[in-house]
């Protein structure tokens, strides 16, 4: 789970600053398992689905006792949300 989320927060920071996408996912077919926008364009809704798959490994981290690990996800989590937040905006 946690190199999920590793990977997640490493690849959602490969948009540079300025994009109207900074923070999300790349707009590639490798996030586009089905290749539906033929990486033209984004589809928040997996960015939604890796922020829940970030919250749900901070639980499990908690729920561990890697209390360092879950308020790391928990920051990252948020950041990303922000991230959401910001792009549909």
């Amino acid at each position: 789970m946690r190199r999920a989320a590793d990977w997640t927060s490493r690849t959602r920071r490969q948009n540079p600053p300025d994009s109207p996408f900074a923070g999300l996912l790349t707009s590639d077919c490798f996030n586009d398992g089905e290749n539906y926008l033929d990486s033209h364009r984004h589809i928040v809704g997996f960015d939604f689905w890796n922020l829940r798959g970030m919250l749900c490994t901070a639980d499990a981290a908690r729920i561990l006792g890697r209390d360092a690990d879950a308020a790391e996800l928990q920051k990252e989590s948020a950041d990303y949300r922000q991230a959401i937040e910001t792009a549909w905006k």
